[in-house]
């Protein structure tokens, strides 16, 4: 070969790739999935930007807002006087969650009941930590819901209201 080196394969491999651009994703994306639903479902999973928050979150985070500006009541004491609808909105049962630890403290019978449960203080964590990445964070994608999204703020009060009757 002279004075050129002599490239392994991995390297020439690694020269010669076609490098994926917004032009031809479609056609890398081809040849990788079966559909194109395939394919638009792997890059929004993986997706910073598309990422949306669950239907029921948005519920959730509405039912705590209009109690907050209500009464204002601080975020976590709604949670903890709502939790059941709560969970019921982010899909947790409220029977796997125990008691509080001032009622465990005046019964004692709920401190046998609640072994084997979620903490509650755990289950009032996460509902406030899905508030705060919804209502502060993402400010404007919540806003935009109160103002905007009437059809799925309608269909979020009727999940609401099943809530309610159970």
């Amino acid at each position: 070969m002279g004075s050129k080196k002599e490239l392994d394969l991995f390297t020439q491999f690694y020269l010669d790739r076609i490098k994926p651009t917004w032009k031809n994703l479609g056609n890398l994306a081809l040849g990788m999935y079966e559909t194109p639903e395939d394919a638009f479902r792997i890059l929004t999973s993986y997706s910073q930007i598309l990422r949306k928050a669950a239907p029921g979150t948005y519920a959730l985070c509405d039912l705590i807002e209009t109690e907050r500006k209500k009464s204002g009541k601080k975020v976590r004491r709604i949670i903890d006087e709502n939790l059941e609808k709560c969970c019921n909105l982010i899909g947790q049962k409220y029977e796997r969650v125990a008691a509080s630890k001032s009622d465990m403290n005046k019964n004692r019978k709920l401190r046998t009941q609640s072994v084997g449960k979620l903490p509650r203080d755990t289950v009032i964590d996460r509902i406030a930590m899905k508030h705060y990445r919804l209502v502060l964070i993402k400010k404007k994608e919540f806003n935009s819901y109160q103002k905007k999204d009437k059809k799925t703020k309608a269909l979020n009060k009727i999940l609401l209201n099943k809530v309610l009757k159970k």
